[in-house]
C-alpha cells in the first residue's frame, strides 16, 4: 500500500494495535468464612450469572464481610476468588422464589426440595429454615501490560476511577475518601485527566492484590490518569521502569523495585530506565535478556493459570447517527413489541421522503422525525405498529464506498457488480488532505468487510493515497479566522494577480505533499513570469521572424523542457515542472537577443501547452493568439525527443582488454587527447593497466579501448 507513513503512523496510533499479556491479580482479602460449589456454578458466578446462594446451615458471615469461593470437583477443592457479602436473611425453604434472581431457577417446589435434600439429606423439608446469601464477586484485577518482563518490579495497582472493583475494594476508613475522589474525577475530560504535565493524583482504597510473579503485596490505588474505556481500566506500576509509575509512586511514596539492569554504556539522566537489558530481581529469568524473557514470563503465566498472550486495540467508538435530513436513513424500525427490527433486504433501500419546508419547529425532532406520515409504519416482524428510525447517517458512512460504486453507476439490483468493482477497483491514486483519522481510515474499515462478505476480491481501497499539505499563514501558523490570519483567494485576484497567477503560485510554493508558508512578494514573483511569458508571445507575434537563430539550441532547450515538466507532473511534482519553465523562459529571452525566426513559433506553442496546467486562462488566450482555432484543453500532450538534446556532458564507457572497467562523465567539448588522459587516469583502470599499454582506442563520443 503506497501511502504516506505519517498517514499510516496515525492510523496505527488511533486503532492503537498493541501486544502483550493479560495478567490476573487476585485480591487480598481475609475472608471470615468460605463457600463451596460446583465447577459449573463456579463458572456462572465469574460470568456474573450467579449472585446469591442458599445454604441450610448458617455460615460465619454478616453483610459486608468476605466470603472466601471454592470450587469442589470430588475430592478437589480450589480457590476461585472471594465475594464481598451484601445481604443475609433467613426464611423457610418453602418461601425462597422458585425464581430468584441470580440463583438457579426450579419449575416447582417439590424441584426445590429435592435439589436440597441432594446436598443435604432427606431430613430437608419445605420448613426448613434456609440462609440466604446476597454476594458481588470479586474479580481478580487483569491487567494488560506491553512488557510482562517487568512483572517482577511490578509494586502497585492502580484502578480507573470508573472500575467496577474501585468502590468496592474500600474499607470502612478508605470508603469516603475514595467516593469523594472518585465523584470529582469522573467530571474531567479525558484531555484533562491524561496530561502528563499535571501533578499526579490518587487514593488509596485500603485494599491489596498479589503480585502472581513473586507473590509480594501490592497496594490498590484509584487515579484518574488511568482510564475505563481503554484497555482494562486497571494498571500495574513499575516505578523502576516507567516515568508516569514513577512520578506517582514518588509523590506517594511507594516502593521502587529495578528489574531490568541499566546497561553501563546508557548516558541518560533519566531517573527511569525503559530499555532493553537483563532481568534482575526476577527469580528464575534473572541473567535473561528482556526481550527474550517477554515470551518466557507470559508462557510461565499460562501455566500458573493467571495469564495469558493478548493483542489489544485501543479503537474508538463511531457514533454513526446525525439529527439531520439529509443522510441515508438507517434501515431500523422500532417496534414496541418486537423492540429494534431490521428493515427487510427486499425492502431496501429505505428513501428519504419528499420535504417542502427544512425549518426548525420549535418542538425538538428534527425535519425527519416530523414527517409521520414516513415515520410511521409496520412492524417487519410482527406486522403492528412501529416507527422508523428518524437520525441519518454520518456523512462518513456513504463516503466509505461511494468510490466503489462509480464502477457501476447504473445498477438498480445493487450497489455493484462483483465483476466491474474488480475490474476497475481498487482506485489507483487518490488525493486528499484531510481526515486522515476518519474517511481514510473508515473507507478502508468498510471495505475490509466488504471483502470479507465477498463483495470484492480485495481489502484495500486505494493503491495510492497522495497527502497534499495545507497553505499556512505567512507566520507559519494554520490559517484561522479567529486569528485574523485568513488569505482569501478573491481578495488576491482582485488585487490585479488574478487567477492564473494564485493557482500558479499555490503549485509553485513547495512540495505538494509538505505544508507550506503564503507569501504576499511570491506570489509578485510568479506573476513577473506569467507576465514575461505574455510579452515573448507578444513580441514574436509582433515580429518580421526573419532572424537567424540557433535552430539546435532552440530545440534543445524545449525537448529538454518538454522531458522535465512531463517527468515532474507525473511525479507531482508541481513546483519543479514550474521552476523548469520559469528558466525555460529565462532561457528564450536570452535567445531573443537574435530576434524571432519562424522555428520560434514550435517553441513558443510548446511554452503555452506546458503552462497550461498552471496558468489554463492565459494558455488558452495565447493559444489563439499563436493562430489556433482548437481547444487547447484537447490538443495532444508534447512529446520530447531525446536526440534533440544537447548534453554538457556525454558518458564514455571504459575498456581494458574487451571488458569494462569503468564509466566516465566528460564534457561533450572535451578532445580525443584529453578524453584518452582521462581514461588512463581512472583509478578503477589503473588497477588493470601496469606499465605502457599497446593501444589505446577512441570511437568518438563512446568509447575508449586501452590494449595491454
Amino acid at each position: 500500500m503506497d501511502w504516506p507513513d505519517k498517514i499510516k503512523i496515525a492510523q496505527r496510533n488511533w486503532i492503537g494495535r498493541s501486544e502483550g499479556a493479560e495478567v490476573n491479580f487476585l485480591i487480598d482479602c481475609k475472608p471470615s468464612d468460605s463457600l463451596k460449589f460446583t465447577p459449573e456454578l463456579a463458572e456462572k458466578i465469574k460470568a456474573g450469572a450467579k449472585t446469591n446462594t442458599i445454604r441450610l446451615g448458617a455460615k460465619n458471615l454478616a453483610a459486608g464481610d468476605v466470603a472466601e469461593l471454592m470450587s469442589r470437583d470430588g475430592n478437589v477443592v480450589e480457590s476461585f476468588g472471594y465475594a464481598k457479602i451484601t445481604n443475609v436473611q433467613k426464611m423457610p425453604l418453602k418461601k425462597v422464589p422458585n425464581n430468584m434472581p441470580g440463583h438457579e431457577s426450579y419449575h416447582d417446589s417439590g424441584e426445590k426440595l429435592a435439589d436440597f435434600r441432594k446436598f443435604y439429606g432427606n431430613d430437608v423439608t419445605l420448613d426448613s429454615i434456609v440462609t440466604i446469601y446476597d454476594f458481588e464477586y470479586i474479580s481478580p484485577i487483569t491487567v494488560f501490560t506491553t512488557r510482562p518482563d517487568t512483572i517482577f518490579g511490578a509494586t502497585y495497582l492502580v484502578l480507573a476511577p470508573e472500575h467496577p472493583l474501585a468502590r468496592m475494594l474500600a474499607n470502612d476508613d478508605t470508603q469516603a475518601a475514595v467516593n469523594a475522589y472518585i465523584d470529582e474525577a469522573v467530571k474531567k475530560t479525558e484531555i484533562d485527566r491524561t496530561n502528563d504535565t499535571k501533578e499526579k493524583t490518587g487514593v488509596f482504597t485500603g485494599g491489596y492484590a498479589i503480585n502472581p510473579a513473586n507473590g509480594e503485596k501490592m497496594p490498590i490505588w484509584v487515579a484518574d490518569y488511568v482510564l475505563g474505556g481503554y484497555g482494562t481500566g486497571a494498571v500495574m506500576g513499575v516505578p523502576a521502569h516507567d516515568e508516569r509509575d514513577f512520578a506517582f509512586a514518588e509523590k506517594f511514596e511507594l516502593p521502587v523495585v529495578e528489574v531490568i539492569e541499566r546497561p553501563e554504556d546508557d548516558t541518560s539522566a533519566e531517573q527511569c530506565y525503559h530499555g532493553e537489558g537483563i532481568l534482575v530481581n526476577s527469580g528464575a529469568f534473572d541473567g535473561t535478556r528482556s526481550e527474550d524473557a517477554r515470551e518466557q514470563i507470559v508462557a510461565w503465566l499460562e501455566q500458573e493459570g493467571v495469564g495469558c498472550a493478548k493483542t489489544t486495540y485501543k479503537m474508538r467508538d463511531w457514533l454513526i447517527s446525525r439529527q439531520r435530513y439529509w443522510g441515508a436513513p438507517i434501515p431500523i424500525v422500532h417496534c414496541p413489541i418486537d423492540g429494534a427490527v431490521a428493515v427487510p433486504e427486499h425492502d431496501l433501500p429505505v428513501l428519504l421522503p419528499d420535504v417542502d419546508d427544512f425549518a426548525p419547529r420549535g418542538d425538538g425532532k428534527s425535519v425527519l422525525a416530523a414527517q409521520e406520515d414516513w415515520v410511521h409504519t409496520t412492524c417487519p416482524k410482527c406486522g403492528g405498529s412501529a416507527m422508523r428510525e428518524a437520525d441519518t447517517m454520518d456523512g462518513y458512512a456513504c463516503s466509505s464506498w461511494y468510490l466503489l460504486r462509480y464502477t457501476d453507476p447504473h445498477d438498480d439490483q445493487c450497489a455493484w457488480g462483483t465483476k466491474q468493482v474488480n475490474y476497475w477497483a481498487p482506485v489507483d491514486m487518490y488525493v486528499g488532505g484531510d481526515h486522515a483519522t476518519a474517511h481514510l481510515l473508515y473507507v478502508r474499515f468498510w471495505t475490509h468487510v466488504f471483502r470479507d462478505l465477498g463483495l470484492t476480491e480485495f481489502a484495500e481501497p486505494v493503491k495510492r493515497l497522495v497527502y497534499h499539505g495545507l497553505i499556512q499563514a505567512e507566520d507559519g501558523r494554520k490559517m484561522s479566522k479567529s486569528l485574523g490570519n485568513v488569505v482569501d483567494p478573491l481578495d488576491v485576484i482582485d488585487q490585479g494577480y488574478g487567477a492564473d497567477a494564485l493557482r500558479t503560485f499555490e503549485l509553485f510554493l513547495g512540495p505538494i505533499t509538505e505544508n507550506s508558508s503564503w507569501s504576499s512578494r511570491g506570489i509578485a514573483g510568479v506573476y513577473r513570469f506569467l507576465n514575461r511569458l505574455w510579452t515573448l508571445v507578444q513580441e514574436y507575434d509582433e515580429s518580421d521572424k526573419s532572424a537567424q537563430v540557433n535552430v539546435k539550441k532552440l530545440d534543445s532547450l524545449t525537448h529538454a523542457t518538454i522531458k522535465k515538466v512531463t517527468d515532474d507532473i507525473y511525479r507531482l511534482s508541481f513546483n519543479t515542472a514550474i521552476a523548469a519553465l520559469m528558466e525555460y523562459v529565462n532561457d528564450l529571452y536570452k535567445l531573443k537577443t537574435e530576434g524571432f525566426s519562424p522555428a520560434w513559433r514550435s517553441a513558443l506553442e510548446t511554452l503555452v501547452q506546458l503552462v497550461q496546467p498552471f496558468a489554463p486562462h492565459m494558455a488558452a488566450e495565447l493559444w489563439k493568439q499563436l493562430g489556433h482555432d482548437s481547444q487547447l484543453d484537447f490538443v495532444d500532450w508534447p512529446d520530447f525527443d531525446d536526440a534533440k538534446i544537447m548534453q554538457d556532458t556525454m558518458t564514455i564507457v571504459v575498456q581494458v582488454n574487451g571488458k569494462v572497467r569503468a564509466k566516465l562523465q566528460v564534457a561533450t567539448s572535451a578532445g580525443e587527447d584529453k578524453i584518452k588522459q582521462l581514461a588512463l587516469s581512472d583509478e578503477s583502470v589503473k588497477r588493470y593497466v601496469v606499465g605502457e599499454p599497446k593501444k589505446v582506442i577512441y570511437v568518438k563520443n563512446k568509447l575508449v579501448s586501452v590494449v595491454i
